[in-house]
């Protein structure tokens, strides 16, 4: 060889550089234009590393989920990119619009979007892919069943004959009505009989309603049935409609 290639370090990202080209022996060989008298060692040429066309790899996607069931290993944003590392958003369509959401794990329910974004530096362009799913509304239902304790009449104990029930959304609200379907506030007074427990969750734009009635009987002083003798009876209805 004539001559040696010399490059810059580090010549990797998108600019201008200079190569030097290093003549072996200036005594029997110069440049063009140049004599080995007035011959030079080096030789520079300036070459230019241009900024690469980014695009995905792999498509940005997600899986929807229920309200109240999201999973971070599950419902992991996926995507990726020829250059650099993707960063992901998320949107909520609204009335007004799409809006940004901080905290996706908690979100309500909903149609939402998945912004995946690749930032452009010198060496490459932004990418940005975006992909809708939804958040579905989720379908309520008891984590404990409504219930009361039956009792005598004339000894009701506030801390023992307490109504029980808890939903998995919202909180319930719970009534007693008489066999005439008339409200008891004060449960110590009341006297035997047939009753009736209600105990209700409204729905939200989340999750359904949840809606329970227990037939129960106040005894008499002597432990026996008055006016009809019903079996307790619990009867679910979640409310149907379209979740939406």
């Amino acid at each position: 060889n004539l001559y040696e290639v010399v490059l810059p370090e580090n010549c990797v990202d998108a600019k201008t550089y200079q190569i030097k080209l290093r003549l072996y022996n200036t005594d029997a060989y110069a440049w063009p234009g140049k004599t080995p008298a007035d011959a030079e060692a080096e030789y520079s040429l300036d070459f230019t590393v241009t900024p690469a066309t980014n695009d995905v790899t792999m498509a940005v996607f997600i899986i929807g989920w229920t309200y109240g069931e999201y999973s971070s290993t599950v419902n992991q944003p996926m995507g990726s990119s020829r250059y650099g590392t993707m960063v992901y958003t998320y949107e909520k369509q609204t009335v007004d619009g799409w809006e940004p959401v901080e905290d996706i794990a908690t979100a309500d329910a909903g149609y939402y979007r998945l912004i995946g974004t690749v930032a452009a530096n010198d060496n490459w362009n932004t990418v940005v892919r975006r992909v809708e799913f939804k958040i579905e509304k989720a379908r309520n239902t008891w984590k404990t069943i409504p219930n009361i304790i039956r009792w005598n009449a004339g000894d009701y104990d506030a801390k023992k004959n307490v109504i029980t029930g808890e939903a998995t959304f919202g909180t319930a609200s719970f009534t007693v009505r008489d066999a005439y379907g008339n409200t008891v506030t004060d449960l110590s007074k009341a006297e035997a009989g047939t009753y009736t427990l209600i105990a209700h969750v409204d729905a939200t734009d989340n999750y359904t309603a949840l809606h329970s009635v227990i037939t129960f009987t106040i005894l008499d002083g002597n432990g026996a049935n008055v006016g009809l003798i019903v079996a307790v009876v619990l009867l679910s209805v979640v409310t149907a409609g379209l979740i939406v």
